[in-house]
């Protein structure tokens, strides 16, 4: 920067004053090595965080994904987007990077809790292994006296629905449905209640397939569709990365040979587990009250 000559008329003051100035400015005007190294800095890829999931980007997010009907062996029907969907679906919002919080199930106020018997790997009838945890709203899951929400852990995509019909006597269908965070796992909640549950009481349908949910959105009440006489909320979390390695464990190909839909390799982990689970962990480990060691008979898989 060529600086011009003061002129003499101007006071030794006001020289001295301006000496000050233009040393002050010179010293904060980058050299040339400095402005190369500004201009390669700003070469670098700037990440864009997305506050919160909007319906014009999630069209961005769920374009040219193939969705397809599921039916299990006892008959239910889900509709859900296909594996290799949801593996670029998972790819597209974690690049997104997308902010997302979390939040309880089930308001903890009303003291849920979950039993001995719900924990991740626990023993089921048969012999067949419990995948998830359960969340009991009342002592020994009897029925509540009201209804009582289940809510959005997290904001998300719902990438799989599964209707009970009210006219399922033999309560065989489990009312499910699947939500994919932005941090790339799916939320799943299972034995949601039907509309004749309680009467005059305001029920919320099932969300259908690509509709985003907010965390705190309610997803339906705690119920006991699908196999169960006890009223409580099956939650699961799923990791495809997992899946993809429970699909070549032969434990786990051995597993759903037996089992069939009980022990269908979902990338399904220990909710409670932080490594694994992730930050959603922190507020279901609230719901525990059995302090004790953890009962896991899945620690060879």
């Amino acid at each position: 920067m060529k600086i011009t000559k003061i002129q003499t008329t101007v006071s030794s003051k006001y020289k001295t004053a301006a000496k000050f100035f233009i040393a002050a400015v010179s010293s904060l005007l980058p050299l040339q090595a400095g402005k190369d190294c500004f201009v390669k800095s700003m070469q670098k890829e700037i990440p864009i965080v997305i506050d919160k999931l909007d319906k014009k980007f999630s069209q961005v997010l769920l374009k040219d994904l193939q969705t397809i009907e599921n039916i299990n062996t006892r008959g239910g029907i889900t509709h859900c987007y296909s594996d290799s969907s949801l593996v670029v679906l998972k790819n597209r919002l974690v690049e997104s990077k997308i902010k997302t919080e979390y939040i309880h199930p089930i308001d903890t106020a009303i003291k849920p809790y979950i039993p001995s018997t719900g924990q991740f790997g626990s023993i089921r009838p048969f012999g067949r292994l419990h995948l998830g945890i359960d969340i009991y709203p009342r002592l020994y899951g009897r029925k509540p006296k009201k209804p009582v929400p289940v809510v959005s852990v997290s904001d998300g995509i719902v990438v799989s629905v599964k209707k009970s019909p009210d006219n399922d006597y033999k309560n065989i269908i489990a009312n499910n449905i699947k939500i994919m965070s932005p941090d790339g796992k799916i939320y799943s909640y299972d034995h949601l209640g039907r509309q004749n549950d309680y009467k005059l009481e305001k029920y919320y349908p099932l969300r259908d397939l690509g509709t985003i949910v907010n965390c705190g959105d309610t997803l339906g009440y705690v119920g006991k569709t699908g196999e169960t006489e006890i009223w409580h909320l099956h939650f699961s979390v799923e990791d495809l990365k997992i899946k993809k390695e429970q699909e070549n464990n032969p434990i786990w190909k051995k597993l759903y040979s037996k089992y069939t839909d009980f022990a269908t390799p979902r990338g399904q982990v220990d909710p409670l587990d932080n490594e694994k689970a992730g930050k959603i962990s922190d507020y279901l480990k609230q719901y525990r009250v059995d302090k004790g060691p953890k009962v896991d008979y899945l620690d060879k898989l």
